[in-house]
């Protein structure tokens, strides 16, 4: 999936995304890797500390500047909070930007997730909540009038057709074979009811 040479692009800080650029590096192929800031939290200074530790040439660059580098990458690589029985993904704030740049620049969008993460619920309609966080991780008390609303919230939806590839513990798949997967997982009855987990 990834070839010596590629420029991979990942966001936020996911130990399934940087498993597959580091055991590409193990393996001896030349990667270089733009990871982005990931705002309000900056979880990309935690993967590209990462990253350099495990001696993978990487390029810090702010959220903004993804469609700009794009053109430059041959994959991108991110993780999952979630994903749904439809093969859509929740993820970190600003993944589904991600997605539409990439799409737009015909560059392979790549998510990473363990199979508990796909949810069963989510097959009768059950939407995935998006938190919403304090509006003081986004502009520090006294830094923006009181009458200004802030909207910070922590994850956003991609949807499946953007996405080109999950790689999960039991091989590469589609979107589109997330529910298979939770049958053979979770078994043929696990969502009869309304009640599953």
């Amino acid at each position: 999936m990834v070839n010596s040479g590629d420029v991979l692009l990942t966001h936020c800080n996911s130990s399934a995304a940087l498993g597959v650029i580091k055991e590409a590096h193990a393996q001896g192929k030349d990667v270089r890797v733009y990871a982005t800031e990931t705002r309000p939290w900056r979880q990309g200074l935690l993967t590209v500390r990462e990253l350099s530790d495990a001696g993978v040439d990487v390029t810090l660059i702010i959220d903004s500047a993804v469609r700009s580098v794009m053109k430059k990458m041959d994959r991108v690589f991110v993780g999952a909070d979630t994903v749904t029985s439809s093969g859509e993904l929740i993820n970190k704030i600003g993944t589904s930007q991600v997605a539409l740049a990439a799409n737009e620049a015909g560059v392979p969008f790549n998510v990473c997730s363990e199979t508990y993460k796909f949810s069963p619920k989510t097959i009768f309609g059950n939407g995935v909540p998006i938190e919403e966080r304090d509006k003081e991780e986004v502009a520090e008390a006294g830094t923006i009038p009181e009458n200004v609303k802030v909207y910070n919230p922590v994850f956003d939806t991609t949807p499946a057709k953007y996405i080109d590839a999950i790689v999960t513990e039991q091989g590469i798949i589609s979107p589109g074979s997330v529910y298979d997967v939770m049958v053979r997982q979770f078994g043929s009855d696990m969502c009869r009811t309304r009640d599953c987990q």
